[in-house]
C-alpha cells in the first residue's frame, strides 16, 4: 500500500469512527491503521470522540511513529480513567462544606473534626460526580501532554530511558483521580531553572534528589489537609504551599515526569493501629529500580509495624487489579477498586501468606487493619469454596478478614469482620 493510499484508508476509517460505525472488513485488515483496542475505546465514547480522533489525526499526518504510538497508548488505556468530586455527608444526607484553611491552626481543625464525628451519625465522604476522561478530555490537553513529554526526553539526564518506561511512567497525564489540568506545562516552567543550574553530566538520580529537596523545603505537610479528599490543583497548591502526603507526593511525581524522568506514587491504603493513609513519590532510576523520594517524615517507611500493604499507582491497564476484574457498578472499599495498581509490598517489607477458611457471603473478601477507629480494607481476594488466600501481606500486624455489609448505604463502606486465625 502506498503512503497516499494508507492515508486515504486512515481518513476513511476516521470518518466512519466519527459517524459511529466502522466496516468490519476494515477492522480486520492487517494493513497499518488504528489499532482495534483504540478503535473500541473511541466507539464507546460519545460526543467527545472528535477530540480523540483529532489527536490521532494530528500525529498520523505528521508521520511521527513514536508520537503516534504515544497517542495510541494514552487512548487505549483511557477507558476507565476518571476524575471524581466528593462531598461530605451524614446518614440523613446533610451536606457539610468545610474549608480546612478556615481554621487558624491544625489543632483547631482536628478538634473541630473530632467533635463533628462524635456528634454526627454516619459522617463520610461520598462521590458526588464521576467524569470519565474519554468523555471529557480535550485534544488540546492530549497534544500538550505528548509534545511536552517528548520535549522532556531531550534533557541529557532523560535520554537513556527506554520507550516502554517512557510510556508507562513519564507520558501519563494523571496519577490518581484528580481533576484534569495541564500541569506539565506549568511545572516545566516552574522548574526550568534546573537545566541551567546543573552540569551536562548530571544524572537522573541527581535531578530527582534536587527536585525532592526543593519540594521538601518549599512545601509543608499540614494536618488540616488530612481530611481533604480532593487533590489540590497545581496553581492552588503553589499558592498555599501546604498539603497532605498525597498532594506533596503527586507534585514530586508530576515534576519528575515534566523533566523526562519516569515517576509515580506508591501508597499505603491505611496505616495499622493508627490513622490515615500514606503516600510517597517514586522514580525509575537508570539502574532499573524504583526509588522512593521521602519527605521530611522519612522515617515512616522504616516503621514496618504499621505498614500492611504498599501499592503503586499506574495508568496502564492490568488484569490482576480489582479495578479491572470488578463490575464498575459494584461497591468496593476505597483504594482497592478505584484504579489500576501494582502490589509492591515485597519491595519494601518482609511478607507472608494468610489463608481464610470459613463462610463467604460474597465473591470478594477483604483483609483489614484497625485505622482511625474503624476496620479498613487493605487487600482483597476471591473467595472460592469458602476459602481465600492473601499473598504479600506484611508481617507483625493485627489483621481481620472482612466482608461488605449487605445493608451498606450508598454513602459509606461498612465492613463486617471475622477472626483471622480460625
Amino acid at each position: 500500500m502506498t503512503n497516499q493510499a494508507r492515508k486515504f484508508s486512515f481518513w476513511l476509517g476516521l470518518l466512519l469512527l466519527l459517524s459511529g460505525s466502522m466496516f468490519q472488513a476494515c477492522l480486520k485488515s492487517k494493513e497499518p491503521g488504528i489499532p482495534l483496542d483504540v478503535v473500541e475505546v473511541i466507539q464507546n465514547t460519545g460526543f467527545n470522540r472528535v477530540e480523540l480522533t483529532k489527536t490521532i489525526a494530528r500525529y498520523f499526518e505528521s508521520d511521527d511513529s513514536l508520537k503516534l504510538k504515544a497517542v495510541y497508548f494514552l487512548i487505549r488505556n483511557i477507558g476507565r480513567q476518571y476524575s471524581v468530586e466528593y462531598e461530605l455527608v451524614d446518614s440523613v444526607e446533610n451536606i457539610f462544606e468545610i474549608n480546612p484553611l478556615s481554621f487558624s491552626t491544625e489543632e483547631n481543625f482536628l478538634n473541630f473534626w473530632d467533635s463533628l464525628e462524635t456528634n454526627t451519625a454516619g459522617l463520610s465522604y461520598r462521590a458526588k460526580k464521576y467524569m470519565l476522561d474519554r468523555d471529557t478530555i480535550t485534544s488540546e490537553l492530549l497534544i500538550s501532554t505528548i509534545e511536552n513529554s517528548f520535549e522532556a526526553r531531550k534533557f541529557s539526564w532523560a535520554k537513556n530511558y527506554d520507550f516502554c518506561s517512557f510510556l508507562a511512567y513519564t507520558l501519563p497525564y494523571r496519577i490518581g483521580n484528580e481533576h484534569l489540568e495541564d500541569w506539565r506545562s506549568f511545572l516545566m516552567h516552574e522548574f526550568s531553572w534546573i537545566e541551567d543550574s546543573v552540569s551536562a553530566e548530571v544524572t537522573a538520580d541527581e535531578v530527582a534528589q534536587i527536585v525532592n529537596k526543593h519540594i521538601n523545603n518549599l512545601f509543608r505537610f499540614d494536618l488540616r489537609y488530612l481530611k481533604n479528599p480532593q487533590e489540590q490543583k497545581m496553581e492552588d497548591f503553589f499558592g498555599s504551599k501546604k498539603g497532605n502526603h498525597r498532594d506533596i507526593s503527586y507534585l514530586k511525581a508530576k515534576t519528575l515526569r515534566s523533566l523526562g524522568i519516569p515517576a509515580t506514587v506508591d501508597y499505603v491504603p491505611y496505616l495499622a493501629d493508627t490513622s490515615h493513609s500514606f503516600y510517597f513519590a517514586v522514580y525509575l532510576s537508570p539502574d532499573g529500580k524504583f526509588k522512593p523520594l521521602p519527605g521530611n517524615e522519612r522515617d515512616l517507611l522504616s516503621k514496618s509495624a504499621v505498614i500492611p500493604k504498599v501499592y503503586r499507582r499506574i495508568y496502564f491497564e492490568i488484569d490482576s487489579s480489582l479495578f479491572a476484574l470488578k463490575d464498575l457498578t459494584k461497591t468496593t472499599p476505597p483504594f482497592l477498586g478505584h484504579y489500576h495498581y501494582l502490589d509492591v509490598t515485597a519491595d519494601y517489607l518482609p511478607v507472608q501468606t494468610l489463608v481464610y477458611n470459613g463462610f463467604c457471603p460474597d465473591t470478594f473478601i477483604y483483609i483489614s487493619v484497625f485505622n482511625d477507629k474503624k476496620w479498613r480494607a487493605v487487600d482483597w481476594a476471591i473467595c472460592k469454596n469458602n476459602s481465600a488466600t492473601f499473598k504479600n501481606i506484611s508481617k507483625n500486624i493485627n489483621y481481620k478478614f472482612s466482608f461488605l455489609d449487605d445493608e451498606t448505604s450508598s454513602n459509606q463502606i461498612i465492613l463486617k469482620t471475622e477472626d483471622p486465625f480460625r
